[in-house]
C-alpha cells in the first residue's frame, strides 16, 4: 500500500501532529496569488443553515472552524473526527471553550456512529488518503440523514506539479515524487463527480482560482521536507534541492506554481 493511503504511516508519522501540515500551509499563506482565505471560501460553500448535527472527517487541527467561529449558526453541534489523536488534541486546544464541538478519534471507513446521525458531512483534502474511496463514501452516505449533504474539497492532477518536477530536476535519481502523482489522486477534481454520483443524487463542483509565486527557497524546501508521503529526502538531498531552487530564483526571480483545487457539494444520499 502506498504511504499516501496507508493509515498506519499517515497516523504514525505524517499526521502524528500538526507540524508537517503547518509547514505546507505556511507556503500557501505566504506565496498564494489569491489573497482571499481558502478556509473562508470553503466555509461559504458549507450548507450549515438548518443543520443540527455536522460531522467533519479528518478535521486536522481545527483550522476551518477556528477561522469561522463567528459565522456558525446558533444551536449547531459539530463532531470533529480524525484518526490522529495528535490532530484532535491540537483541535481541542485551538477550540477550547467552544461547547458546540465534540471530538472523536475515528477512522473514516469505520466511524463509530449510527446511520442517519448527521445532516451534513465535511471531508476537506482527505478522501484521497483512503485506501478504498468507494467504501469510504458509502460509509459517509450511511451516516447522513435523507437529504443530507457532503462537502469534499480536493486537488486536481496539475496541483503543485512543478514542485515535484523541480525535485526530480535537482535529484534526477529520485523519480519517486513524480511517480507518486500516478497514485495519489484516487479522489480528485477530475474523478470526484463520478465517484460521488454513485452515492448521491446531485453533485456540484466549485473551483478555487489560485497559484503560487514563490520568492524564497527555504519555505519550499520545508514544504518538500514535510511531505514524506510523497518522497523522503535526507539532509544532503534537501541541501542539493535548496541550491537548485536558489539558482533558479537567481535566474527567474520568482517560481510560479499551478494550483488546481476546489470543493464538491454532494446532495441527497442514495438509498
Amino acid at each position: 500500500m502506498a504511504e499516501f493511503s496507508n493509515p498506519r504511516a499517515l497516523r504514525g508519522e505524517q499526521y502524528k501532529s500538526e507540524h508537517n501540515l503547518n509547514a505546507r500551509i505556511a507556503l500557501h499563506e505566504r506565496f498564494s496569488v489569491n489573497k482571499g482565505s481558502w478556509r473562508g471560501w470553503v466555509f461559504e460553500h458549507l450548507e450549515l443553515e438548518g443543520a443540527r448535527r455536522v460531522l467533519e472527517l479528518g478535521c486536522g487541527p481545527g483550522n476551518l472552524w477556528a477561522e469561522n467561529l463567528e459565522r456558525l449558526p446558533k444551536g449547531i453541534k459539530i463532531v470533529l473526527s480524525d484518526f490522529s489523536s495528535g490532530m484532535l488534541r491540537a483541535a481541542q486546544r485551538k477550540l477550547a471553550g467552544q461547547p458546540q464541538f465534540e471530538y472523536a478519534c475515528w477512522a473514516t471507513q469505520q466511524p463509530a456512529a449510527r446511520p442517519g446521525s448527521f445532516d451534513c458531512a465535511i471531508a476537506n483534502h482527505m478522501l484521497y488518503h483512503l485506501p478504498d474511496v468507494p467504501a469510504g463514501l458509502e460509509q459517509i452516505r450511511r451516516l447522513l440523514k435523507p437529504g443530507g449533504v457532503l462537502h469534499a474539497s480536493t486537488n486536481g492532477e496539475a496541483h503543485l506539479r512543478q514542485i515535484w518536477g523541480w525535485v526530480h530536476a535537482a535529484l534526477p535519481e529520485r523519480g519517486d515524487a513524480v511517480e507518486a502523482f500516478k497514485n495519489i489522486y484516487s479522489f480528485s477534481v477530475e474523478n470526484g463527480a463520478e465517484l460521488l454520483s454513485e452515492h448521491f443524487n446531485a453533485v456540484e463542483y466549485f473551483a478555487w482560482e489560485d497559484g503560487l509565486e514563490i520568492t524564497e527557497a527555504q519555505p519550499l524546501v520545508d514544504f518538500v521536507a514535510s511531505s514524506s508521503m510523497m518522497t523522503r529526502l535526507d539532509a544532503e538531498e534537501l541541501g542539493v534541492f535548496r541550491d537548485f531552487l536558489s539558482a533558479k530564483l537567481a535566474t527567474d526571480g520568482v517560481l510560479r506554481v499551478t494550483k488546481n483545487a476546489g470543493i464538491f457539494v454532494a446532495r441527497g444520499p442514495r438509498n
